[in-house]
């Protein structure tokens, strides 16, 4: 077995190969979530990336990096090993290099494993880390599309980059809107993390409801290669009860299917109840699970 090197994130032909190991061993990966990570230096300014070769294949990769739009002192980490050369100490050998020198500040490293890939949970807590909640990853098909209408006395106001002519009262209310379970953890998003990852991809949507004129509820998302990533899902509680999630989630898509999206993503904390039933009221069907798991440094 190889030792792991440094990987040229620039080179096409290093990004396809670590796509194709990525999307062997996780058969819910999407390829351009996986390019984002090595494309968007905005985003991930300082990502380094590691494989391991045998015989000129790449059998394993991992990276690991700040995020602009991440916690601050949050590092994502993550290691895919192609299975037939599994439980043979590369991925191991992987996080052990990509931690061995970490980015100035991290307190966290955090990463996430598919529910349905048996021997990822145990080899990540091997490592240290430990599960913190499961993420369900629930799709919608965008091909049909059902309008959804305009609760009484609400406005739609499209902005793509985040930017409003009352920016600190959208501001407040998405901080308020974040009950979700990340938030409770110290993982509460700005309008300016929310739009540093909207820089690549197809298209950014940014969709605001408001209620007699006043920010109320907000759905951001990314269309990258025909899929809507949707990044967040909030509502002001004082505007809570009106059905105002479901008509900003559910109007979204109609400006991401415009942008050439033929299927919406979304991911929920699994006891995130509420916007659960927002997902299952709209068509989501749930995809795959994913732990979210992290260490302390």
């Amino acid at each position: 077995m190889g030792h792991p090197v440094g990987l040229d994130r620039d080179d096409p032909a290093v990004r396809a190969e670590v796509v194709d190991v990525v999307t062997s061993r996780s058969r819910h990966a999407e390829p351009a979530y996986v390019e984002w990570h090595l494309l968007d230096r905005d985003y991930w300014p300082g990502l380094r990336l590691l494989g391991v070769r045998e015989e000129d294949r790449l059998i394993g990769v991992g990276w690991l990096g700040q995020g602009t739009g991440n916690t601050v002192g949050w590092a994502t980490e993550h290691v895919a090993v192609r299975s037939d050369h599994a439980r043979r100490g590369v991925g191991t050998a992987l996080h052990r290099a990509l931690t061995s020198s970490l980015p100035d500040g991290t307190t966290q490293v955090r990463g996430e494993v598919d529910d349905d890939c048996d021997d990822a949970l145990p080899a990540v807590r091997r490592w240290g880390f430990e599960p913190e909640q499961l993420s369900i990853r629930s799709v919608l098909d965008l091909t049909d599309l059902r309008p959804q209408p305009a609760p009484d006395g609400v406005t739609f106001e499209e902005s793509p980059d985040l930017r409003f002519a009352d920016q600190d009262c959208v501001e407040e209310m998405l901080r308020v809107s974040q009950t979700n379970p990340e938030a409770k953890r110290g993982s509460v998003r700005t309008l300016a993390q929310l739009a540093s990852g909207m820089g690549s991809g197809d298209a950014a949507i940014g969709l605001l409801a408001r209620v007699d004129g006043a920010p109320a509820a907000l759905c951001v998302g990314l269309v990258a290669d025909g899929v809507f990533h949707v990044f967040y899902t909030g509502v002001d509680p004082r505007f809570r009860g009106r059905g105002l999630a479901v008509a900003v989630k559910g109007t979204a898509p109609a400006g991401a299917a415009a942008a050439g999206a033929r299927q919406a993503s979304t991911e929920n904390e699994e006891h995130n109840h509420g916007i659960r039933r927002v997902n299952a009221e709209l068509g989501y069907v749930r995809q795959v699970g994913s732990h979210r798991v992290r260490l302390d440094v």
